[in-house]
């Protein structure tokens, strides 16, 4: 894989935090069931009334994929695949835009998406656990299009390259939906700055934080996708700020 260098990613990505005094890394399966269950009634008493209302807190990812619908012709293709979306808000949204579009769901929390099957909303929807660090993509070899909403953040680079390179030998588009970090570059330009002192401080562990993922910026996601030969452009930035929405193709 070709080397763009430290200084390169030193300023074009920042590390993601979580509050948590234990553990280290992306969360696990487990570690993911277990803090929805105890931060979501959805996940712990899961019902239709409980999906309603986690739905409607989640009130800025269900406008990005609302615009996302108005943008995008969903219509051209046959069936989404939706790569760790949990507990799936976006996939609801882009359903009821397109009904006729057939859906495969997935999420590396096995245990939450076993509770969500028991929500009606999923009753006639195909769920299915996946790994993108370790499972192979071939599981979504009936989609013509792939979406992930925020899931990046959880992927090496490798992953991700992993992930542009079944794109590209199997002739699908993908909307990868990152956290976006490039609209306020005054505020991604500081962070960058303090990060240095934070990771030491975390190594000291003179404050509770938890290296929890990484986010890039525009550029970064640029030279990821001239290393694995795609074409990205960005095609939604939301308004208050959310994701920055990519579209990938052969």
């Amino acid at each position: 894989m070709k080397k763009y260098g430290k200084f390169f990613t030193y300023i074009n990505s920042k590390p993601a935090y979580t509050s948590d005094k234990d553990g280290t890394g992306v969360y696990s399966a487990d570690e993911w069931y277990d803090s929805r269950k105890i931060h979501d009634n959805l996940f712990s008493h899961p019902s239709e009334r409980n999906y309603r209302k986690s739905f409607y807190q989640e009130s800025k990812k269900i406008i990005s994929a609302s615009k996302l619908c108005e943008k995008f012709d969903f219509s051209n293709y046959k069936k989404l695949g939706d790569i760790g979306g949990a507990p799936f808000y976006q996939a609801l949204v882009i359903s009821d835009f397109y009904p006729n579009l057939e859906m495969l769901l997935t999420d590396y929390d096995y245990g939450s998406c076993e509770l969500l099957k028991s929500v009606s909303y999923f009753s006639n929807i195909e769920m299915q656990p996946f790994d993108a660090k370790k499972d192979d993509y071939n599981i979504f070899n009936g989609c013509d299009l792939l979406t992930s909403w925020g899931v990046d953040y959880a992927l090496s680079d490798e992953d991700i390259l992993k992930l542009f390179n079944y794109i590209k030998v199997e002739n699908k588009t993908l909307l990868i939906a990152s956290f976006d970090v490039d609209t306020n570059i005054i505020r991604f330009v500081t962070k960058s700055l303090i990060k240095s002192a934070m990771n030491l401080m975390i190594k000291k562990r003179l404050i509770n934080r938890r290296v929890h993922g990484v986010l890039r910026n525009a550029k970064y996601f640029s030279e990821l996708s001239k290393i694995a030969e795609v074409a990205i452009e960005t095609i939604q930035i939301d308004s208050p700020i959310l994701y920055r929405i990519y579209k990938v193709t052969p």
